[in-house]
């Protein structure tokens, strides 16, 4: 049975994601997952029809950034470019990313979506909490 867009975020972006990230504590794949899924929005709010059509993925990113996380949108071309292609290519982010969770980020004093020795912190409870209200959007 197939799960419509609405559905879907709400059982696999909401529910799966939050366990995930929450419960069993998979941060890391929890940052790959979350990317994914801010560009699965972008193709909701997206003008096009055809859901498989390629060569969009960063213009999907990039506008459920805009209308759906601004608080990110000073650095949608960097979150693009270092983490979501990073994870999505190579399960790894470029240098200038740091990933973190609410713990290790207190334990070394960082700040989500601030700067630790160059790198722009995310930390994953923050980018899911945020990215949960971009879904019920």
């Amino acid at each position: 049975m197939p799960l419509y867009p609405k559905d879907f975020i709400a059982t696999t972006l909401l529910q799966e994601y939050k366990e995930i990230i929450y419960t069993h504590r998979f941060y890391y794949i929890g940052f790959a997952l979350v990317c994914v899924g801010v560009e699965f929005l972008g193709k909701c709010i997206g003008p096009e029809q055809d859901w498989h059509a390629r060569g969009l993925s960063q213009v999907h990113f990039r506008n459920a950034i805009a209308k759906l996380m601004p608080r990110y949108s000073k650095h949608a071309k960097l979150l693009y470019s270092s983490l979501r292609r990073g994870l999505a290519h190579g399960l790894l982010p470029g240098p200038e990313i740091g990933l973190t969770h609410r713990a290790e980020s207190a334990e070394y004093q960082t700040a989500h979506l601030g700067r630790h020795r160059g790198a722009l912190v995310i930390v994953i409870e923050d980018f899911y909490d945020d990215f949960a209200v971009a879904c019920n959007r």
